[in-house]
C-alpha cells in the first residue's frame, strides 16, 4: 500500500463505494438466479474454468458448490482445458466460466467455444452477456 499512487488509492475508494448499489443490482436478479439454479440442479459435477484474476474465483466457487451441495465440482484454469479437462465436457457436467471484460475475454470466449464444440452446457459469470454461453449472469464491473 505505501507505493499506491493518490490516483490509484482514489479509483479503489471509488470502486468501495460502489459496491452497496452493484450488490443490490446482482440481487435485484435474484429470481433469474433461482431459475438458472433449479435448471442446473440436476448435475452430478460442475466444472467451473477462469483465467488469472477469475481462476481463484472459479476454485472459491467450486469450494462453495462441494461445501453446500455435496457433489463433485472441480476448477481449473481455462488456458489448461485441453490438457484433460476437455475430455471431461458432456451435457451432463455443466460449466461455470468466469468471464471478466478484460484483456483476457477474447480468450475466454475461445474456450467456451472449446466446451461448445463438445456440447459442453455453460453458465457464464460476466460482465457482459455471452454469446457463447447458455446463461449468462451479468455482474458489474467494479475495479
Amino acid at each position: 500500500i505505501r507505493d499506491l499512487s493518490v490516483a490509484d488509492g482514489k479509483r479503489i475508494i471509488d470502486g468501495l463505494r460502489r459496491l452497496p448499489e452493484q450488490i443490490s443490482e446482482i440481487l435485484a436478479g435474484e429470481d433469474e438466479i433461482k431459475r438458472l439454479a433449479a435448471e442446473y440442479a440436476d448435475a452430478k459435477s460442475m466444472m467451473f474454468i477462469g483465467r488469472v484474476r477469475g481462476y481463484p474465483v472459479a476454485r472459491e466457487a467450486s469450494l462453495k458448490l462441494k461445501e453446500v451441495s455435496y457433489i463433485h465440482a472441480e476448477a481449473y484454469p481455462a488456458s489448461e482445458l485441453k490438457h484433460g479437462p476437455l475430455a471431461l465436457i458432456e451435457p451432463a457436467m455443466p460449466t461455470v466460466a468466469i468471464v471478466p471484460d478484460d484483456d483476457l475475454l477474447e480468450k475466454n470466449r475461445a474456450a467456451m467455444e472449446e466446451i461448445k464444440a463438445r456440447s459442453g452446457r455453460i453458465l457464464a459469470v460476466a460482465h457482459q452477456v455471452q454469446e457463447k454461453a447458455d446463461h449468462t449472469i451479468v455482474v458489474p464491473k467494479n475495479e
